[in-house]
C-alpha cells in the first residue's frame, strides 16, 4: 500500500500494523483481553499484533475494526496511509506512542464527521455491484447488497439510504434471523437488531 506525498511514495509496512492495532484498541476503550473478546480473537494473538510479531490477515483486520466501531474501508483508504506518513516524519521509536494517540484522536473525529459520506460511498459501491433491474429491488436483492458489508457498514447504510428502509426487508431479515439463530447466535442477534431498526425507519418514512 502506498501514498504519494510531495512527489515521494510513502509505503505502509510491517511497523505500521502494531500502531494500527493499538490505535483500534484505544478507540474501543477496552483492555487487551476485552478487545480480543469483542473481536472474537485470542488475546495472545492480539498481543502479537500489537508487538509486531504477527501481521493480521484481512479477516482479522475486519474483526478488529468492528470491535472498535471503525468501518473497515477506512483502514486501507485512510488509516494505514496516515500512519505510514506520520511514521516517515519521525525516526524516534518513542514517538510511536504519540503517533498512536494522534491516530486514535483522528479516527474518532473522522468517523463522526464522515459517517454520512462513508455510507453514501458504500451505497454507491453496492449499486455498482448489484445487477440493474426494473422496479424497486426485492428484499433478497437488498440483502445481497448488504451482506458483503460489515455489521457497522450495514447499519450506516440502513440509517442513511432510504431504499434499505423497507418493510419487506425488515420482514425478510426477521425470517433470516430465525434461520440463523441455531447456527450463529451473533449473526442472528445482528439480523434481529437490523430488522427492528429497519422497521422503525420504514414507519417513520411512511409517516413523512
Amino acid at each position: 500500500m502506498t501514498e504519494k506525498r510531495n512527489g515521494a511514495t510513502q509505503e505502509s509496512g510491517p511497523d505500521d500494523w502494531p500502531v494500527l492495532v493499538r490505535m483500534l484498541r484505544a478507540i474501543s476503550a477496552l483492555d487487551q483481553a476485552d478487545f480480543a473478546a469483542a473481536a472474537g480473537l485470542d488475546p495472545s494473538t492480539v498481543s502479537r499484533y500489537e508487538h509486531g510479531l504477527l501481521v493480521p490477515r484481512q479477516r482479522s483486520v475486519d474483526k478488529l475494526a468492528a470491535a472498535a466501531g471503525v468501518p473497515s474501508p477506512l483502514i486501507a483508504a485512510c488509516l494505514l496511509p496516515m500512519i505510514a506518513t506520520l511514521r516517515g516524519l519521525t525516526s524516534e521509536p518513542e514517538a510511536l506512542e504519540d503517533l498512536e494517540e494522534v491516530a486514535a484522536g483522528f479516527v474518532r473525529s473522522f468517523s463522526g464527521i464522515a459517517r454520512p459520506q462513508l455510507a453514501a460511498l458504500l451505497l454507491d459501491l453496492t449499486r455498482l455491484e448489484a445487477p440493474q433491474a426494473p422496479g424497486p429491488p426485492s428484499a433478497a436483492e437488498l440483502w445481497e447488497r448488504l451482506e458483503p458489508c460489515t455489521p457497522e457498514e450495514r447499519e450506516f447504510l440502513v440509517e442513511s439510504a432510504p431504499e434499505f428502509q423497507s418493510r419487506a426487508l425488515a420482514v425478510w431479515l426477521g425470517e433470516e434471523h430465525e434461520k440463523a439463530d441455531a447456527a450463529d447466535a451473533d449473526l442472528a442477534h445482528h439480523l434481529a437488531r437490523l430488522a427492528v431498526r429497519i422497521g422503525e425507519l420504514a414507519v417513520v418514512g411512511a409517516e413523512l
